[in-house]
């Protein structure tokens, strides 16, 4: 553990984020500075730089008590900003709408408790780990909302058209469709908080809340629940991929999922093909193949069943 004013971790994709930025070589430069003067003022002493994130520096840090907790400093963005808004948000709650707590900020800066492994490292299968996706999100739904609805299914429509190279296939021809129909259904009055991308590597392990476990990183947009159940759904592909019937397989997870946080089903199951394929079309484009590979031939094999 170093002394207070210690020398932050940029991670190379972190890096590259700052560097399209507007304000991100001058955010960069910095650095060193703002996390000396954060470290002072809320004396921490800086530790090891935390892997996993790409919009923000961040580190564990140890409080003047000794208590362990996490200093985040974001690349400056609009999505930050969301981020930042969210969790304050959060913050003003009595059960911290199911976030991690924010025990100090400055501007988009924050220092948060700190929480354990995510949830897609600890071992549980899909099973328990939707369930505590599922348990957390109708907490998040509570916040209120903050910006105008979004229709995120039209959003993602121009996102996979921009991607494409030539005219949709089969599985992007239905993504796209499914997209289609969940934009024809949004009603904007019906819209809540969302985290914005509720998938089991954001919730993190936190054995004194009661679903065990927190988010982090929320986008913090206002949209349709159904899409937030949908992202829960979208990164199993291994499983479907063993399964001798992996549409079935889905189709339970979405009827669950959509039981415990009172969306539909059909909904849940459109976004989650939705979010597959637009993920993977977009790993497929930054020559990620190994990520695109598995979530594009699983959604493949769900085909049958759209």
């Amino acid at each position: 553990m170093t002394t207070p004013g210690g020398t932050p971790v940029v991670t190379p994709v972190v890096r590259a984020r700052a560097l399209r930025a507007a304000d991100g070589p001058a955010w960069l430069d910095d650095l060193p500075r703002r996390t000396g003067e954060l470290t002072r003022r809320w004396a921490l002493a800086l530790g090891a730089p935390l892997a996993g994130g790409t919009a923000a520096v961040v580190h564990e840090v140890v409080r003047a008590d000794g208590t362990p907790a996490v200093l985040k400093l974001p690349v400056p963005d609009p999505g930050n900003a969301l981020t930042t808004r969210t969790l304050l948000t959060a913050a003003r709650t009595e059960d911290g709408g199911g976030f991690v707590r924010v025990l100090a900020h400055d501007g988009d800066d924050l220092l948060l408790e700190r929480l354990g492994p995510s949830l897609a490292a600890s071992g549980r299968t899909a099973d328990e780990q939707l369930a505590v996706l599922t348990a957390l999100l109708p907490r998040v739904w509570r916040l209120p909302p903050h910006g105008p609805p979004v229709d995120e299914a039209a959003g993602l429509t121009r996102f996979v058209l921009d991607l494409l190279d030539g005219a949709p296939d089969d599985v992007t021809g239905a993504a796209l469709e499914c997209a289609d129909r969940r934009s024809r259904a949004f009603v904007p009055e019906r819209a809540r908080l969302l985290h914005g991308d509720a998938a089991a590597p954001h919730a993190l392990l936190a054995p004194q809340r009661p679903e065990g476990a927190a988010f982090v990183d929320p986008d913090g947009f206002t949209g349709d629940p159904a899409y937030d159940v949908g992202v829960a759904l979208r990164d199993w592909s291994a499983e479907l991929l063993a399964h001798p019937r992996p549409a079935e397989l889905l189709r339970g997870w979405c009827a669950s999922a959509a039981a415990r946080t009172g969306t539909d089903p059909q909904a849940v199951w459109e976004f989650a093909f939705l979010e597959r394929v637009s993920t993977g079309t977009y790993a497929r484009a930054l020559g990620a193949d190994d990520l695109a590979g598995p979530l594009l031939e699983s959604a493949r094999r769900l085909l049958p069943d759209l």
